[in-house]
């Protein structure tokens, strides 16, 4: 023992002679001021070799071990590591297995760079930056607080891109989430937004935003409704609305809602008092439709006709009995009128106006066929709104009249025309034509129930003055049949005699009417 510790001695009091322990278990170069635990040639002021699988090295707090270098060469410490002094750091740098990927603690900026993928809660991130839970219901992945408490504070996600040459613009698009009013303790004012940004022309601007209500403004920081565009909107296919939902399309007061069609050519127009145009831009009625075409009235089916036509009207039902239009005034004890087009074989059909005449019935008072003909259910006036024949042309013009019946054997039928008005005198004239079928002859004897014998008549009395007395002029006398004009009370009339006493007879009559100064009130 004495002799070991007196060759100790000897070797550490000179500079020249190293310290070897154990065959390098632990080796002191004393000229190099150096110590090697495994070596005897340590490149450092302390150098550890290892070759076994043992740790490298261990540190103790007492018996409690804080820090390990494993074999291969892991880390493991216990306790919290500081790496220089509050306010005088230093950089932390960490180097990964790809050449040019680290991650930088920089003092200097007090920033942690990295360059590489981060992966929080994976170990094998995707992209830059990563993070993974597996929790039930909702996972964050990312939180961003701002501490401060004042009014209009915010919080954002920036994104930046780079233009030609390398110059990054930092503010590319945001996502901006703010307060939309001063916090204070009461829930009420715990509103906030959620805005979008983009950059144009290098200035960054609000292009959409979500209020605390849920309401989506695009060009606009104040949506009042669900969704609020300020601009054009376009839309690829359709716009609709949800099942037992009324779609409104509204306009601001005093403006129109116009719809296009084929870019920007305008179709439809609803003006801001309720007018509606087709084809037109200022409509001056409730419905106002305008083509500018100029073709001829077709003389072909007229079905299916193009541009010409301003109103089509159709029922598509190949059952079909009529198309029509209703015109109606009033809600109340209304008006009513039916212009229809009465299907009545392959290609044809009549034209029908009904009218109500009360308030369960209506109708027909004209019809016009497909063939021409025209039926009016009563009197015609033509410059007068008051007819009081069946067919009158003025009011104090010409006038017609039609009667039908039948006179019984040795019977009598006497029509007269009112007068309108007393006084005058008033002048005319008038004309009896018509046809009389005798019941029951056959060659004016035989009695066979035919109407084989037709009479025609005409009696004409070229002046009379009304209110005073009517000639009375017998027309004539067939077979015991005798046509007369007559006077009743002061009016003109045409009396009827059958006097055969066997057979009745049935007649058609017209009565024309002209005269001057003076309107009948009633036909009889």
């Amino acid at each position: 023992m004495g002799s070991l510790v007196a060759e100790l001695a000897e070797k550490l009091s000179s500079a020249t002679n190293n310290f070897d322990i154990d065959e390098q278990t632990l080796y002191v170069n004393t000229s190099a001021d150096t110590v090697g635990i495994g070596t005897n040639s340590p490149d450092g002021k302390l150098s550890v070799h290892q070759s076994g699988t043992d740790d490298i090295f261990n540190l103790y707090d007492g018996t409690t071990n804080i820090l390990t270098v494993a074999d291969g060469g892991t880390l493991t410490h216990k306790g919290t590591l500081l790496v220089g002094v509050d306010d005088t750091g230093h950089d932390v740098k960490f180097f990964g297995a790809t050449s040019g990927k680290y991650m930088l603690w920089d003092e200097s900026a007090d920033s942690l760079i990295v360059d590489g993928k981060v992966g929080i809660g994976t170990n094998s991130p995707g992209s830059i930056l990563e993070t993974s839970q597996d929790v039930a219901g909702n996972a964050v992945g990312i939180r961003v607080i701002n501490t401060n408490d004042a009014d209009g504070d915010s919080v954002s996600l920036d994104f930046g891109l780079a233009r030609d040459g390398g110059l990054v613009f930092g503010n590319g698009g945001q996502i901006i989430v703010g307060k939309e009013n001063d916090w204070t303790g009461t829930a009420s004012t715990i509103d906030s937004y959620m805005a979008f940004h983009t950059i144009l022309n290098e200035s960054n601007s609000e292009a959409m935003r979500i209020d605390s209500s849920g309401k989506v403004g695009i060009g606009t920081t104040s949506p009042s409704t669900t969704l609020d565009v300020d601009g054009e909107i376009t839309v690829k296919s359709k716009i609709q609305a949800f099942t037992g939902t009324s779609l409104t399309l509204q306009s601001p007061s005093g403006n129109a809602v116009i719809i296009n069609t084929n870019g920007a050519n305008e179709k439809v127009r609803i003006t801001s008092d309720g007018k509606v145009g087709i084809g037109v831009s200022s409509p001056i009625s409730p419905l106002h439709i305008g083509i500018s075409a100029t073709d001829s009235i077709p003389t072909n089916t007229l079905a299916q006709q193009g541009d010409n036509n301003v109103l089509v009207l159709r029922n598509e039902s190949n059952s079909a009995n009529y198309s029509g239009l209703k015109l109606e005034t009033r809600t109340t004890g209304a008006s009513a009128w039916l212009i229809a087009n009465e299907w009545k074989n392959t290609y044809l059909g009549d034209l029908v106006f009904r009218g109500r005449s009360d308030g369960n019935n209506s109708s027909e008072r004209m019809r016009i066929t497909s063939a021409g003909t025209v039926t009016i259910d009563n009197n015609v006036g033509i410059g007068t709104t008051s007819p009081v024949g069946d067919f009158q042309i003025g009011s104090n013009g010409i006038m017609t009249h039609f009667f039908s019946g039948t006179i019984s054997a040795s019977g009598s039928v006497t029509h007269t025309m009112t007068q309108n008005s007393t006084g005058g005198p008033y002048y005319g004239a008038f004309m009896y034509t018509g046809i009389i079928f005798f019941q029951g002859w056959s060659n004016g004897a035989t009695n066979n129930g035919n109407k084989s014998e037709v009479l025609p008549f005409a009696i004409a009395q070229t002046s009379f003055s009304i209110g005073s007395a009517i000639a009375s002029a017998t027309a004539g006398s067939y077979g015991g049949h005798s046509f007369s004009t007559a006077t009743t009370n002061g009016n003109p009339a045409l009396a009827i005699n059958n006097s055969s006493g066997s057979y009745a007879l049935e007649y058609k009559l017209t009565w024309m009417f002209a005269t001057q100064g003076y309107t009948p009130s009633s036909w009889a």
